[in-house]
């Protein structure tokens, strides 16, 4: 009897943080994985490719040093130099390994997290060989703080 009291009670309870705003009201589940490094990377090519710079500004981490129109332009230059086009997204994917910032780039990644003013241990990385895309991850929003060497995926 005290067994079935406790589920429903946990049962309950677990009702109750979701009706009041609990996981449920969180962003999709996969955002902090390869998966969502990926889809957030093909939106953010979508947004600056139709021309949507303040829809893509949001899914970067938000430096203090610059404007909004400096982020503009940096995004623009960003795009183009460093080649974030839907085939290297895809080369990536198949080719990219996925990890914590720290681990797949002990020396650069912690200066990287320092520069975009975020802890490390909340950032990840996704790498296939010279080609790196770092992230910040609070547990609610992923917003990107470095793009590099998209182009060199073949």
């Amino acid at each position: 009897m005290r067994r079935a009291m406790l589920f429903v009670l946990l049962l309950a309870m677990s009702l109750a943080v979701t009706a009041c705003g609990g996981e449920e009201d969180r962003g999709p589940s996969d955002e902090g994985t390869k998966a969502g490094v990926i889809a957030l990377l093909r939106r953010l090519e979508s947004s600056v490719r139709s021309g949507d710079l303040d829809g893509a500004l949001p899914l970067l981490v938000e430096r203090k040093d610059k404007t909004p129109e400096q982020r503009k332009t940096s995004l623009l230059r960003l795009m183009k130099i460093e080649g974030v086009t839907p085939k290297a997204i895809s080369r990536l994917e198949a080719k990219g390994r996925f990890g914590a910032l720290q681990k797949l780039w002990p020396t650069k990644g912690p200066a990287w997290a320092k520069r975009a003013g975020v802890p490390i241990g909340e950032c990840l990385g996704l790498r296939a060989g010279s080609a790196e895309v770092g992230v910040h991850w609070d547990g609610w929003q992923l917003r990107f703080m470095r793009i590099n060497n998209l182009q060199t995926l073949r």
